[in-house]
């Protein structure tokens, strides 16, 4: 499998490339890690910003009011299954956002491989529009994360291992902290009252800046990256391949541990997920 960069709206690039071979954010951190270490710090994969596979899905509980943030894995990624409606959607001025339909939304909250964390146990620092979460990547700043921050971290930067050793590239790249941004949360609050919203995923590493973001705020209509094998139809354009032996989309995608809360609790106990997809009320007239 030949993994290119290939440049474009999230619309644009997704139509050059087999959807399914899209780098995740921490499978684009393992590769990072890798050409870091190699002394390719300067590469264009270490200083890009990148579209990647997740679809960020963000729903409340409608008895609790308690707002929820879902991070699917490539196979549950609503925006890139549904990538021209979602792209219409997405550049909206006055809703700027994918409205899945509710079983669309269920199948994926409620997908084994999708993380959800529960964002009133986040510590995030709000700004005009948006909100943000940073992660000190020294093991004395991201050991006091609480259980879901750690989880998120993880979810977005690499689990067990993964998380330890890229953390430890950004700070020997002088990254002395990474940040994840939302829209702001009173936004999220007041946007999920009218059902599920989804958002694409972007991941940025800078070296020559210093500055690492991971954002669930994008719309996809800005022009950069994304990183995944090209269509048969698009392989004679001119790009940069990174086809190593030991990139983590050679292989099969590895299991990912099941996610918070488990999809066994996911209809009670956590939250009741009934209470959190419901079909909008048509319009009496």
């Amino acid at each position: 499998m030949s993994l290119e960069i290939i440049t474009g709206n999230l619309g644009d690039a997704c139509k050059q490339a087999l959807v399914g071979t899209i780098s995740h954010a921490d499978e684009l951190m393992k590769l990072r890690r890798k050409l870091f270490n190699e002394g390719q710090k300067d590469s264009e994969v270490c200083s890009k910003g990148f579209y990647v596979a997740g679809t960020n899905i963000f729903f409340v509980d409608s008895k609790t009011k308690t707002p929820y943030w879902a991070i699917t894995r490539r196979e549950h990624s609503l925006v890139l299954q549904n990538i021209d409606p979602a792209m219409e959607q997405l550049g909206q001025a006055s809703d700027p956002n994918y409205r899945p339909n509710s079983a669309e939304a269920r199948r994926a909250i409620l997908a084994q491989s999708t993380s959800v964390t529960d964002l009133t146990k986040i510590h995030f620092q709000n700004y005009k529009i948006w909100s943000c979460f940073e992660i000190g990547t020294t093991s004395a700043k991201y050991n006091q994360l609480n259980t879901e921050e750690r989880r998120l971290a993880e979810r977005i930067f690499g689990e067990g291992d993964e998380f330890y050793l890229n953390m430890d590239m950004l700070e020997r790249a002088g990254i002395n902290a990474t940040k994840i941004l939302l829209p702001h949360l009173d936004y999220i609050q007041k946007q999920v009252a009218k059902g599920p919203f989804a958002r694409p995923s972007w991941l940025w590493l800078d070296s020559l800046y210093i500055l690492s973001y991971f954002s669930a705020a994008r719309s996809g209509h800005d022009c950069e990256c994304i990183h995944a094998e090209r269509t048969e139809l698009t392989r004679n354009v001119s790009v940069h391949t990174y086809d190593h032996p030991n990139h983590p989309l050679r292989t099969q995608t590895p299991k990912i541990k099941e996610s918070y809360p488990p999809a066994a609790e996911r209809t009670s106990g956590v939250y009741c997920f009934e209470n959190v997809v419901k079909d909008q009320p048509k319009n009496s007239n």
